[in-house]
C-alpha cells in the first residue's frame, strides 16, 4: 500500500492525480489514478489493503464538514504537490480512537491517539 508521502511524490513525478479510496464499510483502502479506466479501478480495488479485524474505519472527515460515514471517501493527491485535507478516524480494540490527519502540503500524516476533527 502506498503511503501518503509516496502518493504525493508519485503525483508530482508522473504529473497526474492519484486517488486514495477509503471505504469504511469494507474496512479497506486502495489507490487509483486519473488515467485508469473503470476496469483498471475495479482491478485496483481487488488489491486493496484491508484493516485487521480489531480495527475499523469510523469515517473520513473533510474541512467543509462532510463526513463519509460508512460510504467511500476519496482523498486526491495532485501533480503540483498538494493533496486534499482530510482526517481518517479509526477505532481499535473497540475502545481506542486514532485520527490520521492528511494536510495538503505536508509529506507525512499526523497521527493522534484521540478523536481529532476540523473546527468549524
Amino acid at each position: 500500500m502506498h503511503t501518503v508521502k509516496n502518493l504525493r511524490q508519485d503525483a508530482v513525478k508522473h504529473r497526474k492525480t492519484y486517488i486514495l479510496h477509503i471505504d469504511p464499510g469494507q474496512g479497506a483502502m486502495w489507490v487509483s489514478d486519473e488515467s485508469m479506466t473503470e476496469e483498471d479501478i475495479e482491478n485496483a480495488s481487488k488489491g486493496r489493503y484491508e484493516f485487521p479485524d480489531h480495527m475499523t474505519i469510523a469515517d473520513v472527515a473533510f474541512p467543509d464538514g462532510r463526513k463519509s460515514g460508512q460510504e467511500q471517501a476519496d482523498v486526491r493527491f495532485y501533480p503540483k504537490g498538494y493533496s486534499d485535507r482530510a482526517v481518517i478516524h479509526i477505532r481499535a480494540n473497540e475502545d481506542e480512537q486514532i485520527s490520521l490527519l492528511i494536510e495538503p502540503f505536508l509529506a507525512n500524516i499526523k497521527v493522534y491517539d484521540t478523536y481529532v476533527d476540523f473546527e468549524k
